[in-house]
């Protein structure tokens, strides 16, 4: 899941700024979708983190 969230996030800034740009408008939904994909890899990535200070040292 942490693919798709940091997708979201790599494909969802530029397309925001492209779309603000040429069409001249900008686009909610294109940061609200955005704003969940960081949202989201960031919720991902520390219950990782978390997870893995869970099982301790793997040495």
């Amino acid at each position: 899941m942490m693919v798709l969230y940091g997708c979201m996030v790599v494909i969802g800034v530029p397309s925001a700024i492209v779309i603000w740009v040429v069409e001249g408008r900008f686009s909610w939904m294109s940061c609200l979708g955005v704003s969940v994909g960081v949202w989201k890899l960031v919720e991902a990535y520390r219950a990782r983190r978390e997870a893995a200070s869970e099982k301790g040292p793997t040495s």
